[in-house]
């Protein structure tokens, strides 16, 4: 068993809590502007994942996307 589990475990909830909390996350649009279908298949892999996942992700707001850049830009841009 391993002892960083539970650290692993809640720190992979907060991002993922964090995306669907700054993101909408919506179907990619086709040439005419309609929502693409995906057919819900995977990959049989050694590691598995979707074989076609294609979306449009976008901040929810002007606030989300500020908070966004904060959190993505360079903590040590413009220091000596």
């Amino acid at each position: 068993i391993c002892p960083g589990r539970h650290f692993a475990e809640r720190t992979l909830f907060l991002n993922i809590a964090r995306v669907l909390h700054t993101f909408n996350i919506t179907p990619a649009l086709d040439d005419r502007g309609q929502p693409v279908v995906i057919e819900p298949r995977m990959k049989n892999a050694l590691v598995s994942g979707p074989v076609d996942c294609r979306c449009t992700i976008k901040p929810r707001s002007a606030r989300a996307e500020a908070i966004i850049r904060e959190v993505s830009s360079d903590p040590f841009e413009g220091r000596p």
